[in-house]
C-alpha cells in the first residue's frame, strides 16, 4: 500500500505498541524484529512507552527499541487519554517525558492521544507544545500548567456554536463581576484533575491533610475542654489541617459556581459532571472533619455521599471489593485477605529480648525508665499494624504487673521500689488488682474496644476491682483518650517523674 500511494507520510501502530505487550520483552519480540527487518524505514512506528498510559518514557529505552525496530520512535502519548475510566479527566502538564537529552536524538516525534471531550483539552495540547518547543522548560510541569490555565480561561470566554451573540453580551451586562472566572479558579479545578498517576501539589497536600485528621480524630475530641494555650501540640496541627481542607473545599465550591456563568457551555457540559463528582465526596470528607472537630461526634451522621458521589452499580461494588485500594500497595507480591490490613495484638515477653532495638526507637527514655521493670511484668502485649510491604511495624505495647505480685516483689530497680510502696499505701490494695503501663506510638492504638478487650484478658484483673494506668506525660493524646474513657487522676501522694497515674473503677 505505501508503494502504491507513492510514499505518503505513513504512521504503523503494531500490535505491540508499549514494552508490557511485547512477547517476551522488546529485545527479544519476534514481531518487533519482523518490523525492524521487514517495514518500510520511512514508515514511522507509533510507541506509548512501557504501559499503555505510562507515567514515564526514557531516552534509554526508546534508544532501547529504536535498536530493535531500526528507526526512532513516535510517541503516540495516552497520558491525558481518558476513555478507559469515565469517572476521570486529566488537566494537568506534559510531564514524565525525558528531557535530560535532546528530543531529536530519541524520537521521531510525539502525539497526544487526550481526553474524549474535545473542548477540554487545550491542557493536553498547550503543555506538549511547551515541553517540545521550550528549551527552558521547568520540569516540574508547574510553568506549562500556568500556561494552560490563561489558554482555558480565553476559551471559557468563546460563545457556544448557534448562541445568539446579542443574548451572550445582554447576559455578561447583567453578570456580576464576582462571578466571573479567574486563573486561581481554573488553577484549583485542573489541580483536581491532573494525570493518570499523579494529582496537583495543591491536591497532594489535601489528600495528606485529610489522612492526617481523620487517622488523629481522636486527638481533637473534646479539644474545645481544654484552656486556650494549654492544648496538646496534635490539636493546633490537626486544625490547621482541617482548615487546609476547609479553604480547597471553599475555593473549589466557588469555581464550581463561577463556571455556571461562562459564555462556553460547551465546554461547562463536557466538564460539568466530573465537577459534580468531586463536589460531593470532597462534600462529605468536609462535614466528616466539621463533625468531628466542630461538633464534637454529638449527633450522628445519618447520610453521606456514598449513593451520590460514589461509583454506582456493579463496576462500583467491584472497585470497592477489588483487593487492591492504594497505589501504596503495588507491586502485589503476597495474597490480599481480610486481615491483611489488621491491628495485631501479640503476647510478648519483654525480658527474651526480642525486638527491643525497635521499641528503643520507638519509646527511648521512658523504655530505658522502665526496662528493669518490664523484666519482671505478668503479662506484655505488643500492638502491631500490618503494612502493604515489609513486615508488621510495632505501635504499642502495654504491659502489667498484679498487685500481689508488686507488694512481695524485692526488686532494686527505682519502678519496683516506687509500685511497691504504692501498692502498700492505703486504699491501693483494696482498690485495685493490676498496674497496667501503656507505650503508644500511634494514634491506632486509641480504640476503647482494642484496649478494653487486651484489659480483660490481662492476668490478675478483676472485674470487682478496678485498674491503675500509668502513662507517659508528654503523650497528651493518650492521656486525654484516657480521660474521655472515665478514667481519672489516681488519688496518691506518690508521684513518678514524666509519667501520669490514672486510675478506673471497673464496675462503673
Amino acid at each position: 500500500m505505501y508503494e502504491e500511494l507513492v510514499h505518503p507520510k505513513f504512521l504503523f501502530c503494531p500490535v505491540e505498541y508499549c514494552s508490557s505487550r511485547a512477547s517476551p520483552n522488546v529485545h527479544d519480540s519476534e514481531y518487533l524484529q519482523t518490523i525492524g527487518e521487514l517495514l518500510h524505514p520511512s514508515i514511522n512506528v507509533f510507541w506509548t512507552g512501557s504501559k499503555v498510559v505510562s507515567k514515564n518514557i526514557t531516552a534509554k529505552e526508546c534508544k532501547d527499541l529504536r535498536d530493535v525496530i531500526k528507526r526512532k520512535p513516535i510517541i503516540w502519548d495516552n497520558l491525558h487519554a481518558n476513555d478507559y475510566d469515565q469517572q476521570r479527566l486529566y488537566l494537568g502538564p506534559y510531564l514524565g517525558r525525558d528531557k535530560t537529552v535532546p528530543l531529536q536524538s530519541y524520537l521521531s516525534g510525539a502525539m497526544t492521544n487526550p481526553n474524549c471531550e474535545y473542548t477540554l483539552n487545550i491542557p493536553a495540547i498547550v503543555t506538549l507544545a511547551d515541553w517540545a518547543n521550550n528549551k527552558a522548560w521547568d520540569a516540574s510541569g508547574m510553568a506549562s500548567h500556568r500556561k494552560a490555565v490563561k489558554e482555558m480561561l480565553k476559551e471559557t470566554h468563546v460563545k457556544s456554536y448557534g448562541v445568539d451573540e446579542a443574548a451572550v453580551k445582554e447576559s455578561n451586562k447583567k453578570k456580576d463581576s464576582e462571578e466571573d472566572l479567574l486563573e486561581e479558579d481554573l488553577d484549583i479545578i485542573f489541580q483536581m484533575f491532573w494525570l493518570p498517576h499523579s494529582h496537583g501539589p495543591k491536591i497532594v497536600k489535601l489528600l495528606d491533610d485529610f489522612k492526617f485528621c481523620k487517622d488523629n480524630a481522636v486527638a481533637i475530641v473534646g479539644w474545645k475542654e481544654y484552656e486556650p494555650g494549654d492544648q496538646p501540640d496534635i490539636v493546633d496541627v490537626w486544625i490547621e489541617k482541617a482548615s487546609f481542607v476547609n479553604k480547597i473545599c471553599k475555593e473549589f465550591f466557588v469555581a464550581c459556581d463561577k463556571m455556571t456563568h461562562m459564555n462556553n457551555r460547551d465546554l461547562l457540559f463536557d466538564l460539568n459532571s466530573y465537577l459534580n463528582n468531586v463536589r460531593v465526596i470532597l462534600h462529605g470528607c468536609n462535614n466528616y472533619l466539621k463533625w468531628v472537630g466542630l461538633d464534637n461526634c454529638k449527633k450522628p451522621i445519618r447520610h453521606g455521599p456514598s449513593l451520590a458521589g460514589l461509583p454506582g452499580g456493579l463496576a462500583g461494588d467491584l472497585m470497592r471489593l477489588y483487593p487492591v485500594q492504594s497505589e501504596d500497595q503495588y507491586p502485589l507480591k503476597k495474597l490480599v485477605t481480610p486481615t491483611s490490613n489488621a491491628v495485631l495484638i501479640l503476647p510478648y515477653k519483654y525480658s527474651a529480648g526480642k525486638q527491643q532495638k525497635e521499641l528503643e526507637n520507638l519509646f527511648e527514655h521512658e523504655l530505658k525508665t522502665f526496662s528493669d521493670f518490664l523484666n519482671l511484668s505478668n503479662q506484655s502485649f505488643l500492638v502491631k499494624q500490618k503494612k502493604p510491604h515489609g513486615p508488621p511495624v510495632i505501635v504499642g505495647m502495654i504491659s502489667s504487673w498484679s498487685g500481689e505480685q508488686i507488694k512481695s516483689s524485692d526488686a532494686t530497680d527505682l519502678c519496683s521500689k516506687f509500685f511497691g510502696k504504692l501498692f502498700k499505701s492505703s486504699g491501693i490494695a483494696e482498690n485495685y488488682s493490676i498496674i497496667v503501663k501503656l507505650f503508644i506510638a500511634s494514634p491506632l492504638c486509641l480504640d476503647p474496644d482494642l484496649l478494653d478487650g487486651i484489659f480483660e484478658s490481662l492476668e490478675g484483673f478483676d472485674e470487682k476491682q478496678g485498674v491503675v494506668l500509668v502513662a507517659s506525660e508528654k503523650n497528651c493524646s493518650l492521656v486525654r483518650f484516657l480521660r474521655q474513657q472515665s478514667f481519672t487522676d489516681l488519688k496518691t501522694d506518690f508521684l513518678i517523674s514524666g509519667q501520669e497515674l490514672l486510675c478506673k473503677n471497673v464496675q462503673t
